[in-house]
């Protein structure tokens, strides 16, 4: 598999590693929860980037995600073509170069991850991610800042760092085991015509099809 898709695939499929010791403040994971239930409806552009240990760029992709919980559509425009969509129940990822579509269960696919976060009902926080950090805004800044690490026993990534301005999902990020970095930026996808059924994926005829 390319570079390219490794480094998207982490957004979606790493599993996370607790500090052991952390406990989250109940207030925090409930203002997160509360800040998230708003996000139900989303249409963003999104600049991905990764980092590796050094703090090098080593891959950079872009592209939109739209929302309507517990569905979704991540695409990715540059520099290769991916189309990530969920009806709620499956998760099918569409990579036109190789031409295939790999199905996985949503819950199988999300746990843990930052997606995950983005994409479940309210609630589901509170027992999943322990809040290490909660920096509220404050001035004319208008930011919020959150440090999340989940409960589950897996070491694949040491954190997930979420970023507010406005109450409006502004940055994520995940840290790996190695400490290399995957950074995401969203801005409003503003001026661009609504997708036509996002959440259905139509793919070329002959399209090899890998269930796992």
């Amino acid at each position: 598999m390319r570079a390219w898709c490794l480094s998207l695939c982490l957004c979606l499929c790493l599993c996370l590693a607790l500090a052991a010791s952390a406990h989250g403040d109940v207030a925090d994971i409930s203002r997160l929860e509360s800040v998230l239930a708003d996000f139900d409806h989303q249409d963003l552009l999104f600049d991905q980037y990764v980092h590796d240990a050094d703090g090098q760029l080593v891959e950079f992709a872009s592209g939109r995600f739209v929302m309507a919980r517990p569905r979704f559509r991540w695409m990715v425009d540059d520099p290769y073509p991916q189309v990530i969509v969920s009806n709620g129940e499956w998760l099918k990822i569409y990579d036109a170069d190789l031409e295939q579509v790999t199905e996985k269960s949503l819950t199988d696919a999300l746990n843990g991850t930052p997606l995950g976060i983005l994409s479940q009902p309210r609630g589901s926080l509170a027992g999943e991610f322990d809040v290490l950090s909660h920096d509220a805004a404050s001035g004319a800044t208008g930011d919020e800042y959150f440090l999340l690490a989940p409960v589950a026993a897996e070491v694949k990534a040491q954190r997930v760092e979420i970023w507010l301005h406005d109450a409006r999902l502004k940055r994520l990020d995940v840290t790996d085991e190695f400490g290399g970095r995957l950074r995401i930026e969203f801005k409003p996808a503003a001026g661009l015509s609504p997708l036509a059924n996002p959440f259905e994926l139509v793919v070329p005829e002959g399209t090899e099809v890998i269930r796992g």
